[in-house]
């Protein structure tokens, strides 16, 4: 046999016409049809006795969901909320409801705050026909700006909350436990869901450049553009500009192309005449490695954000890289290798390609002396550079005895010729001023 019956407002309970003699089961069952047990073999006295049951239960939780869940980022400048029970509440009016809550910051534009500067809210409530709340509403009363990120504090809503049947506190919001709630739920609008427009680099673009040398060698310690930006907001509102780059001291495997990475974000945001700048710096010796002779061209370019974080396309890829042309240091007939054969040595100011060992010497080099008998040269024996001082060395085998070394002159060919040596990044000698020339 089952048979139930309801507490009182103190919680007492009586069943009657109960079975003598034989043990009950005794259960609570609450309004959202859950049980919790309250004693097991309760005995039932002779006819006229009572057999006092004193337990406690505690009432099944009382929770809320918040739609939309903190960290929401609404498709319009109009939000609203729907903070919805589990189980009927009161303790709190619509009043109390509004005066609890507040949005708040510094870069919200709305006429409608109030005079604290919080952003007046609409709130309304749905209830059971008693009178206790089943939910709470509430939305701006005017929109709030586009591409803002904003804050919704409750004050201690949650700690006037009761819920209407067994007076329980809410426990859990969201799946939080309550206590765990941060002071303020975040929230950001993003209504225009655009790409900003691709950025364009150079005299006809909105991005200018300046302070970039006109010759860089590969050796240079540091170079910082200046980037001026007229701020694009025809697609999309702007809310910065990211510069990427790659240098190649941005990957440890050598083998590999480095990957670009963003240097440095310039803000767009509240800048008068749409005009904006920052400098860019690419340091410790940007375009060369130490160790192993690496070589190459700081490649960089850039892209809008728009202010609800929609990123743009980038701009075609920009290079600042060494054009400074190869400088040639000495040259002089000497017994390089010790082996009693005098060589032609040619020292440039950075190391070198295009030229290899084996190669003949008269394909880069040239000697005369004025008398039409000047010394013949052979094969290039050895080519050495180094990083660090940064220099080359070039040791040429003579193709006769070197014995007619007095008065020669050494030409180091240029790019017009058909074979030239150039450094790392294919820069040929310069030959303005006969700088390609030394005397040996």
């Amino acid at each position: 046999m089952t048979t139930t019956t309801t507490t009182d407002e103190q919680g007492s309970f009586t069943f009657e016409n109960l079975v003598v003699g034989e043990n009950v089961d005794l259960y609570a069952r609450f309004d959202n049809s859950t049980e919790s047990t309250v004693t097991i073999g309760k005995s039932i006295p002779d006819e006229g006795s009572a057999a006092p049951v004193e337990a406690s239960v505690s009432a099944p939780a009382l929770s809320a969901t918040l739609d939309p869940a903190p960290e929401t980022d609404f498709g319009t400048t109009e939000p609203e909320w729907t903070l919805t029970f589990n189980r009927p509440v009161a303790g709190v009016t619509t009043d109390d409801v509004e005066e609890a809550l507040s949005i708040g910051q510094s870069t919200i534009e709305t006429k409608a705050v109030d005079g604290s500067g919080n952003v007046e809210l609409d709130v309304s409530a749905t209830t059971t026909e008693g009178g206790a709340i089943e939910s709470v509403s509430w939305s701006v009363a005017e929109p709030l700006s586009d591409g803002v990120t904003f804050d919704v504090r409750y004050g201690n809503l949650f700690g006037q909350i009761v819920g209407a049947q067994y007076g329980v506190n809410v426990s859990e919001v969201n799946d939080t436990r309550v206590r765990r709630l941060p002071p303020s739920l975040g929230y950001s609008i993003g209504a225009n869901t655009n790409a900003p427009a691709t950025p364009a680099v150079g005299e006809d673009g909105n991005v200018q450049v300046s302070n970039v040398p006109e010759t860089i060698d590969y050796d240079v310690s540091s170079v910082s553009p200046n980037l001026t930006i007229n701020v694009d907001n025809s697609e999309a509102p702007v809310k910065e500009y990211q510069v990427f780059a790659r240098t190649v001291e941005d990957t440890e495997n050598r083998t590999e192309a480095p990957q670009f990475e963003l240097k440095r974000t310039i803000s767009a945001e509240n800048v008068e005449f749409g005009e904006t700048g920052g400098s860019v710096t690419f340091r410790n010796n940007p375009l060369r490695t130490n160790d192993e002779g690496t070589y190459g061209p700081i490649e960089w370019k850039v892209r809008a954000v728009s202010i609800n974080n929609v990123e743009g396309d980038f701009s075609e890829t920009q290079e600042i890289a060494d054009n400074d042309s190869l400088d040639l240091n000495s040259g002089q007939f000497a017994d390089v290798d010790g082996d009693g054969d005098t060589e032609l040595e040619v020292t440039f100011s950075e190391p070198v390609s295009g030229i290899s060992a084996g190669d003949a010497g008269s394909d880069y080099f040239g000697i005369s002396d004025g008398s039409g008998d000047p010394t013949a040269l052979g094969s290039v024996a050895e080519v050495n550079n180094g990083i660090s001082p940064a220099t080359a060395t070039v040791v040429v085998n003579l193709g006769d005895d070197g014995s007619n070394t007095a008065n020669d002159e050494l030409t180091v060919n240029g790019e017009s010729s058909d074979n030239f040596v150039t450094d790392l990044a294919g820069n040929s000698i310069k030959v303005e001023s006969d700088a390609n020339k030394t005397s040996l």
